[in-house]
């Protein structure tokens, strides 16, 4: 008995150094106390805008999926065509991707299983207690900051987003059926972000959790309930956006039926920042920027190491 202990000690002891001997990210050795890394669904899903800009691919490899130590798989469904919510002069930027571009900055993110969408618009439902009548945007224009939100550009953002997340669902779905794999994490990101500082490793975070709407995490069995169910309840004519309420408000109010519920809780542990380009139709986005971190003093300077980057190119 003795003889075996010292073997299986010694075992034991030859299985920890493989294991910090192997090509292991920091970040995964350190996590080691707390078992196996988990297996990560990462959905990249939206307008691509500046997502071939080297700043915001790079920093998504970089800051988020090597800096995690998990098992990643990297999903991207993007659309080519740019339209903003928000068709105000001051507001109504817009930024077109490319093929070439995006396909290029998948393939140095990683990503596996790739979309691509020219068609910008989506089909509304057909819902006799959902409103048909919308503002215009000259109407916009004059009626205060609030009410461009009662637009149909406002409405079609709502749209976007819901079409964006039911992809994500599919997508991770069909991997996992097709690969006979299971994910224990999902994480959502809209594809206009720079990771401006890497994330913590993979065992120092609490899900759910999110960043505006621009990114959320949460365990891969409330998937269904975040990504696919708020677009069936919305297109069964269950789920009608509230006027006067902006796409942001649409997702987290409605806790009962759509994604971004309110119980999953606002953190400024995701390090992003929406990222444009320098311009005179963008809107002010720097206050959006959680702590920066670091040992300067005062809010993040994302003008300076952002927008007026100029990493922030094509």
């Amino acid at each position: 008995r003795f003889a075996w202990c010292l073997f299986a000690l010694f075992r034991g002891r030859v299985q920890a150094s493989e294991v910090c001997r192997r090509d292991e990210s920091v970040a995964s050795m350190l996590c080691q106390p707390d078992g196996a890394p988990p297996r990560v669904a990462v959905c990249i899903s939206g307008a691509a805008r500046t997502f071939e800009n080297p700043i915001v691919h790079r920093s998504l490899k970089e800051h988020l999926i090597d800096s995690l130590g998990a098992q990643t798989t990297v999903f991207a469904h993007l659309k080519l065509t740019d339209a903003r919510g928000d068709n105000r002069t001051g507001h109504n930027g817009v930024i077109h991707g490319t093929v070439e571009g995006v396909r290029r900055a998948a393939e140095r993110v990683g990503v596996a299983t790739l979309e691509i969408v020219t068609e910008r618009f989506v089909t509304p439902p057909e819902c006799p207690n959902y409103r048909t009548q919308f503002i215009s945007d000259a109407a916009a224009e004059k009626c205060g900051p609030d009410c461009f939100v009662n637009t149909e550009a406002k409405y079609q953002s709502v749209l976007g987003q819901l079409t964006n997340h039911k992809t994500c669902f599919e997508m991770l779905e069909k991997h996992e059926k097709e690969h006979r794999v299971a994910f224990g994490w999902v994480i959502y990101a809209r594809p206009d972000l720079t990771w401006w500082k890497a994330v913590a490793p993979w065992c120092r975070h609490a899900l759910p959790k999110r960043h505006r709407d621009f990114s959320f995490w949460f365990p891969r069995d409330r998937a269904k309930e975040l990504l696919y169910d708020p677009h069936a309840a919305h297109y069964a004519c269950k789920a009608p956006p509230r006027e006067n309420e902006l796409v942001e408000a649409f997702f987290v109010h409605n806790s009962n039926l759509h994604g971004l519920r309110s119980d999953v809780p606002a953190t400024r542990s995701i390090p992003v920042v929406l990222t444009r380009q320098p311009g005179p139709n963008y809107p002010y986005i720097c206050k959006m920027v959680g702590h920066a971190g670091g040992d300067r003093e005062g809010p993040f300077d994302c003008h300076r190491t952002i927008t007026g980057n100029a990493c922030n190119r094509k």
